[in-house]
């Protein structure tokens, strides 16, 4: 398939028919699907039409993930087959088939058809593969209607990993006072689980300064300490180093456990040779924490 990928003739496709005709190994189908979704622009379609039907949701689902990952972006019918197989029986094929729908953002269509099917979707897998499907639309004129989709599911969605997901979209949005409701929305999550996905994406926030109070409030408030700990990890994308280092200190005082240890190594070990990245490295090198300690060695002897 890699091989051939591009420039497949008929004989190549028919001996693909043939293997996909057979009782195959779980890998190995997966590895004929993948194929045939590389050779459907060279004539391969019928095959992966009919490995849309095929029995197995197992193969139905690795096919959706195909269509995303390895057919052409322009094969002719590769919309409409995945958008018929976000409608298949079996929850694992819609959940893949969704998240297959992030190769069609650029259509707005597209975004509010994902966006209206999670509103209706029972199942919290194909709920999460919906949000995550449609982040990438706020960069073809979406941004509107994923402010409203994650701000409901955020707010109403019972399902903790629907909202896990959303938190771990929304770095792809822009500076919008929609946004900062968001977030704050899932800091105050009941599930520390929601709250803990929130707090690692301050490491994937460095252009969103105005969400600053709230990272560092969950570094410093949230009863969880995993929730303080991913959280302090990121503040560096919100202060001066030499800020983040006092807070780092200061929290290090504060909450002695090896979460916090690590999480202050984490913030500072990209920022060497700064002075004051070296100088708290240092002194983790005499961390209470015999990893943590091991770790801050290794990074100054790297230096």
């Amino acid at each position: 398939g890699t091989v051939l990928d591009d420039r497949a003739k008929s004989e190549h496709i028919r001996a693909l028919e043939q293997l996909a005709a057979r009782d195959l190994p779980t890998d190995l189908m997966e590895e004929v699907v993948t194929v045939a979704a590389k050779f459907a622009e060279e004539g391969a379609m019928p095959l992966v039409q009919k490995l849309a039907r095929h029995p197995a949701p197992e193969v139905r689902a690795h096919l959706a993930r195909a269509m995303y990952l390895d057919a052409d972006a322009e094969l002719p019918g590769r919309r409409e087959l995945i958008v018929g197989l976000c409608g298949d029986g079996d929850v694992s094929v819609r959940a893949a088939a969704f998240g297959a729908c992030a190769s069609l953002v650029e259509d707005p269509e597209v975004v509010r058809w994902v966006a209206a099917c999670a509103a209706q979707e029972p199942s919290p897998e194909v709920q999460s593969a919906c949000m995550s499907a449609i982040a990438l639309g706020c960069n073809y004129g979406s941004t509107d209607l994923l402010f409203a989709t994650y701000l409901d599911h955020a707010q109403r969605n019972p399902n903790a990993a629907v909202r896990q997901e959303i938190a771990g979209s929304l770095h792809w949005l822009p500076a919008d006072p929609r946004l900062t409701r968001i977030v704050a929305t899932l800091f105050a999550d009941a599930s520390s689980d929601v709250r803990q996905s929130m707090a690692w994406q301050g490491n994937n926030m460095s252009e969103h300064p105005e969400l600053r109070d709230h990272f560092l409030q969950a570094a410093t408030q949230d009863p969880d300490e995993s929730v303080r700990a991913d959280a302090l990890r990121g503040l560096h994308n919100f202060f001066p180093l030499p800020e983040t280092v006092a807070l780092l200190r200061q929290r290090l005082a504060q909450d002695r456990n090896e979460s916090t240890y690590w999480a202050a190594l984490n913030a500072v070990e990209g920022h060497l040779p700064a002075k004051e990245a070296r100088a708290l490295l240092q002194e983790l090198t005499r961390a209470p924490f015999s990893s943590v300690a091991a770790r801050a060695r290794e990074v100054l002897a790297d230096e």
